[in-house]
């Protein structure tokens, strides 16, 4: 069962309050008609205003409202770190455990390993986001910075009236308005000529870092979880195949080949040392 679409757009201008895009949001969520919140709406609705849309993007998709391709450069960039992270992940679960078998360690020492890359692996990640990811500017309110002027409800009326204040014709805008409701994919990139505030802004650190633990996290934590059942035997197929599926299902196949490669390559090494 799918999220409302109307509850889901009246959720995501609640979240955008004071900017263009609460107005772009309302005018979604006039396309489709009022109805009770079923409990799958008010669950997708409530991790929207927890996580926001961007780490909630696939909920966003499957309620089939219209409009998210407002967001969409905006999850590129965090897609983008989402297959680095994917990658990091993968190499890691496939490689190190082959590695350590190589050199002959104990079932119970790969465990030990996976678990460790586990619980270190978000702390590496986190620590590697806030390195390379620039601070958001915050105004100094008691200095000479200036607040940001955002338009909130009392001081504008409606998206149409945004655009009328751009300069266009009141009846341009209520076109463009009109096609926003009968086509959103192509009045999209003419409102955000008119009004770039409606661009989001880019990810912030919180959302890279949550992204890249929860894809950290959806790739090792199996492969650590079955090495307290399987042999290892079992475990290290289970942490070779499963890394390249995952990597392999991301549409990235030459990365599954590199990992199984990889994986073939850290055994033999670790093989021809330990007889060193």
């Amino acid at each position: 069962m799918r999220a409302d679409p109307r509850q889901v757009a009246l959720t995501l201008s609640d979240l955008e309050s004071g900017t263009a895009r609460q107005w772009y949001w309302l005018e979604i969520a006039a396309l489709y008609p009022a109805q009770a919140a079923s409990r799958t709406s008010q669950f997708i609705c409530a991790l929207l205003r927890r996580f926001g849309p961007l780490l909630c993007w696939a909920a966003l998709l499957k309620s089939s409202v219209e409009g998210t391709g407002l967001y969409a450069p905006q999850m590129q960039l965090l897609q983008r770190r989402t297959r680095q992270v994917m990658q990091d992940a993968a190499l890691f679960t496939a490689i190190t455990p082959m590695l350590l078998a190589g050199f002959g360690r104990l079932p119970a020492t790969v465990a030990f390993t996976l678990w460790l890359g586990v619980f270190l692996g978000p702390i590496w990640l986190a620590l590697n986001i806030l390195r390379k990811t620039p601070a958001p500017i915050t105004p100094d309110i008691n200095g000479t910075d200036e607040l940001p002027d955002l338009a909130g409800p009392e001081d504008v009326v409606g998206l149409q009236a945004m655009l009328v204040a751009t300069g266009i014709a009141p009846r341009q805008a209520g076109q463009l308005i009109s096609r926003l409701h009968t086509e959103p994919l192509t009045a999209l990139p003419m409102l955000g000529s008119l009004l770039p505030d409606l661009s989001p802004p880019p990810p912030t650190r919180r959302e890279y870092i949550l992204n890249a633990i929860r894809t950290w996290l959806a790739v090792t934590l199996p492969a650590a979880l079955a090495s307290a059942y399987l042999p290892l035997v079992g475990t290290l197929a289970l942490c070779v195949l499963w890394s390249a599926l995952t990597v392999a299902r991301a549409g990235r196949r030459r990365a599954a080949l590199l990992v199984l490669v990889s994986a073939l390559l850290a055994y033999g090494f670790g093989r021809l040392s330990h007889w060193l």
